[in-house]
């Protein structure tokens, strides 16, 4: 029975997705894996029906011949255009390899790119994420300097045959900090950036261009470009669109962080659209933490280093999303409206997040990202896609099973989420470093540091092979 269920709940989700308009299927609850002596355990979708996470009823058996009566029902919903997808098997995943500029005092690392294809190609993975940086000083005029290591990276990841989708970083200055592009600087930085993109396609193969241009990365990292508003950035990113889009390419955004992105949603469950379910969990299982919060009963957001910068995290979300006016009463368009192909979140499980099970911490951090992610696509209209996805543990050598509720299947499974529950185009894995000192900060490694594939990287290209899953033609 629980594999008859299990066929049947992958059937239906991949016939209607997770962007069903709330109330659409009210009627088609999830069963949980739980039984007790011929009956069966439910629970609403809060998103999709009116339950309450952990409100469970008993049924009998039966139920599961009335999910047959609704999958079909679903299977008609799914020639709606609006919110309905059909499974695909396009390959969506690729791989970010130990990214040498993140590297955070690692003592073995990958740089050598010739690894990196290696360990992509081993991995069936075929997308990879690199970046070009420090626009603003290593170019000369709109030509890339053809000595440089991004652009002779990105060469031998071309010839390799790997499909790159590109982070665009305009000043990495010394200072460790990034700066957006000012107004002043905003036709230098159009012409630069179309510059590259086209001696990119001058390589003259078919995957010369990247699969996505990136525009910077985390923008609403106070860590990386501090507490300032983000209303030049979204200026920057509207002349990035024009001059992508003008080359026939897609573009996306540096990637939403996980408090960016859940303070929003607490926010907009809260203030704005009210759903007292949706406000609860996020409240309670995304921003349980003291340091958000001013007060003991966490009613009021902190800001400042003492509180993550919560209330300057929040305004920074609504900027970047909503847009806004300026002085002369211009409105400056957010993702809503910008043009972007897709938004781009990045997403780990972050297992110190609260005390308990890490197996409950795994879960809800998916969970809130499938509530975040309907969310952005029913605001947006715009497909959410991920350059940065990641599962952690707080050493190198304990398994991330111990970390992510018991299961030695625990990367499959996750891909098999972002891939059929979120339904992503692109999903960027971030392989971490296998060994050496500091290695334990990084997420779990699907490599090691000649490419071959570890007992993780095997789980990875067992998924995709097992699926069939094809590249993009």
């Amino acid at each position: 029975m629980d594999e008859i269920d299990r066929c049947m709940d992958e059937s239906i989700r991949g016939a209607i997705g997770v962007r069903a308009p709330p109330g659409i299927l009210r009627s088609v609850p999830r069963l949980t894996s739980g039984r007790a002596s011929k009956t069966c355990r439910l629970q609403d979708n809060p998103v999709l029906g009116t339950g309450t996470p952990g409100d469970f009823s008993v049924v009998p058996p039966i139920y599961i011949h009335m999910k047959l009566r609704l999958f079909t029902i679903a299977a008609a919903l799914s020639a709606l255009p609006s919110f309905a997808h059909a499974q695909s098997t396009v390959n969506p995943f690729g791989v970010l390899i130990q990214s040498d500029w993140n590297a955070n005092g690692v003592s073995e690392v990958i740089t050598d790119p010739n690894v990196r294809v290696t360990a992509a190609i081993n991995a069936h993975a075929p997308y990879l994420r690199t970046a070009f940086r420090n626009m603003s000083t290593k170019m000369s005029g709109s030509t890339w300097p053809t000595g440089d290591g991004a652009w002779t990276n990105y060469v031998t990841y071309v010839d390799g045959g790997l499909n790159c989708l590109v982070n665009f970083g305009w000043n990495n200055a010394a200072d460790g900090m990034n700066y957006f592009v000012t107004a002043a600087e905003l036709t230098s930085y159009g012409d630069k950036l179309g510059g590259v993109l086209d001696q990119m396609a001058a390589l003259n193969v078919s995957n010369a261009s990247p699969a996505v241009v990136v525009i910077e990365n985390e923008e609403a990292n106070i860590g990386y470009y501090g507490t300032d508003d983000r209303k030049a950035y979204l200026d920057q990113l509207a002349k990035a669109v024009t001059v992508v889009h003008a080359k026939g390419l897609k573009v996306t955004n540096g990637g939403l962080t996980d408090d960016a992105y859940n303070l929003f949603a607490w926010d907009y469950y809260t203030n704005r659209s009210p759903n007292v379910t949706l406000a609860a969990f996020f409240h309670d299982k995304l921003l349980s933490e003291d340091k958000y919060w001013t007060d003991a009963t966490h009613t009021t957001l902190g800001d400042g280093a003492d509180h993550a910068w919560a209330a300057t995290k929040l305004a920074i979300a609504r900027l970047l999303i909503n847009g806004f006016h300026d002085d002369a009463a211009v409105f400056h368009k957010g993702y809503k409206t910008i043009g972007l192909d897709y938004i781009n979140v990045h997403w780990y499980n972050n297992f110190w997040y609260k005390n308990g099970d890490p197996a409950d911490v795994l879960a809800d951090h998916k969970t809130g990202l499938e509530y975040v992610v309907t969310l952005l696509t029913q605001l947006t209209g715009i497909p959410v896609i991920t350059n940065e996805i990641g599962l952690r543990t707080d050493d190198q050598n304990t398994p991330i099973e111990n970390f992510a509720g018991g299961s030695t299947t625990t990367v499959r499974d996750t891909m098999n989420w972002a891939r059929t529950t979120l339904n992503m185009p692109y999903i960027i894995w971030y392989s971490g470093p296998a060994t050496g000192t500091g290695a334990s900060n990084f997420p779990i490694a699907l490599c090691d540091s000649a490419g071959g594939l570890t007992g993780y990287g095997l789980q990875f290209r067992h998924y995709i092979g097992n699926n069939n899953l094809q590249p993009q033609p």
